[in-house]
């Protein structure tokens, strides 16, 4: 107080906007603060039981020293107005048209992502039901927009390209370093999404398809009848063990699969501390390590015909051209390589293991697909093209409805580079704003009044268009492998059918997910019983 009344009463004090409102405000959030944390110092249990008298002490002392330094400093003209602009709610625009969306961003949006982290479903459907398909909140510190209705999406998808740039979480930012298409925009991303297509399109898929049908053949025929599998523990090394071979010529082993863990883990971290006990310094040290063994074996990689899909990958990546048609380096190859087996193999074991539990509660759908199998196979599924699994439209019906029920992933985040206009709601210059599926997947005008249940019809009836159904992405971030997915997905499932009967969910067991980085189930136990012949 001493220090800001010696200088309120110095004539030759430089002018300065910050008002004494401003000032009390920030005394204020101070002693807010300091409340708070002294309760969780002193009173909450720890993951041990209750902290120790001198533990509590010295957290305190800290705590205390922290939030008087910063009162203090918080004087000058930077810390008073990051401190009120994060507590004070931007002042709403006389046109009622030009308002913010409805929500909370509190402060620095610390609960809001705490609780998004913890139940990204949950965070979602709670905050729909109090503010609707648009609604503003604070993911990872930035005030944010998720927008799902119909009407949002089609009006960010028309503009999203010109008036936005992508606005990852730092951690992510880093990790997928300046190769990542998710950190490019303009005639960069468009020479990496040329490339992209190269390797992912159709002609791609024909050449990966005899390994994706041999890997996914043998790994099932090797499922035992058992009770109490888990059902994405037994899908999850599989598909990755696919995509290794793929784009990195060799098979997932241990140590490989373990710095995918890592690299998965450190990716929405909450800092980037590069040190080896944080989160993020362990998937830093996972992600070099894997790109140093891709490029070697892409640079000790033979056109011998031992491993015909890797082949192609490599050849493809050789010609690749950046937008000022310079060849690409090993080191972006490799990264390529690396990005592309952790976007595919999470998302895609996701995909079947979501579609399969949907799946094992009605076994409607089940026979459905086996008449589609009796029909375009009849010889078995592993005589099956990329044709036949694309004619079988029941099959893509119920992968589809899984994806609209469970989508694996979220929207991509992208920061308004101007004051912007959706929906009927101002979103101003430096906001993120976030097409999320899992928001737009639950609008009973666009799917039906059984929105909520699990009907893969409604995918027969309707074709539905890219602001209504968008389980990839939409604008110019969106996934370039989907397709790729859905042939992986509809082939294992297919083939799970063809040998399994049911696979029950075990009785007493329970269901749990994991949110980060992907939507999946961490323990799914099943019942396995073998087809009758």
């Amino acid at each position: 107080r001493t220090h800001a009344r010696t200088h309120a009463r110095t004539p030759t004090r430089p002018s300065c906007s910050i008002t004494r409102s401003q000032q009390r405000q920030a005394r204020r959030l101070g002693l807010r603060i300091t409340r708070k944390i002294t309760m969780v110092v002193l009173v909450r249990q720890g993951s041990g039981g209750r902290r120790s008298f001198a533990c509590r002490v010295t957290m305190l002392t800290v705590v205390l020293v922290l939030v008087s330094v910063m009162c203090m400093t918080g004087y000058s003209r930077g810390t008073i107005t990051l401190l009120t602009s994060q507590t004070t709610p931007p002042p709403k625009p006389t046109n009622l048209r030009q308002r913010l969306p409805p929500g909370r961003i509190g402060m620095v949006g610390l609960r809001e992502t705490i609780a998004y982290m913890k139940d990204q479903a949950g965070f979602l459907r709670s905050r729909v039901d109090q503010h609707g398909l648009v609604f503003k909140t604070g993911l990872f510190f930035r005030p944010t927009v998720l927008i799902g209705s119909k009407v949002a999406v089609k009006e960010f998808l028309r503009i999203e390209s010109t008036v936005s740039e992508t606005s990852l979480p730092p951690a992510l930012v880093q990790l997928h370093t300046p190769y990542s298409a998710l950190n490019q925009k303009g005639e960069r991303l468009k020479a990496s999404r040329l490339v992209y297509q190269k390797v992912l399109n159709r002609e791609a898929q024909l050449v990966y398809w005899p390994q994706i049908k041999t890997k996914i053949s043998e790994s099932i025929a090797q499922i035992p009848a058992s009770s109490g599998m888990n059902l994405m523990s037994s899908i999850r090394p599989t598909i990755l063990d696919l995509f290794f071979e793929i784009w990195a010529g060799t098979n997932a082993n241990e140590e490989r699969t373990k710095f995918f863990t890592d690299f998965n883990a450190g990716l929405l971290s909450t800092n980037t501390l590069d040190l080896p006990w944080t989160a993020f310094g362990k998937a830093r040290r996972a992600r070099d390590m894997l790109v140093a063994e891709t490029k070697a074996l892409i640079i000790s990689s033979v056109r011998d015909g031992k491993n015909p899909a890797f082949e192609y990958f490599v050849q493809q990546a050789y010609n690749a051209t950046d937008e000022n048609g310079q060849k690409w380096g090993i080191d972006r190859i490799a990264v390529m390589a690396v990005l592309f087996i952790w976007g595919a193999y999470e998302e895609t074991a996701a995909e079947i293991s979501n579609t399969l539990r949907l799946l094992s509660f009605h076994p409607e759908h089940v026979e459905e697909i086996r008449r589609e199998i009796k029909r375009y196979a009849p010889n078995g599924v592993e005589n099956m093209s990329p044709r036949d699994l694309g004619s079988m439209k029941y099959l893509n019906a119920c992968i589809r409805e899984s994806l609209r029920l469970v989508p694996p992933s979220g929207g991509g985040m992208r920061m308004a580079t101007e004051d912007i206009e959706i929906a009927g709601y101002a979103i101003p210059k430096g906001w993120v704003v976030s097409a999320d599926p899992r928001i737009a997947n639950q609008q009973a005008d666009v799917f039906g009044e059984d929105v909520s249940d699990y009907n893969p019809r409604r995918f027969l009836n309707n074709d539905y268009v890219s602001d209504e159904f968008f389980p990839g992405g939409i604008g110019s971030h969106q996934c370039p492998g989907i397709d790729l997915a859905q042939l992986v997905t509809a082939f294992y499932i297919s083939a799970f059918v063809e040998r399994f009967e049911t696979w029950d969910q075990a009785p007493g067991s329970t269901l749990e997910w994991n949110y980060v980085p992907f939507t999946v189930m961490t323990n799914y136990p099943v019942n396995l019983c073998l087809k009758k012949q």
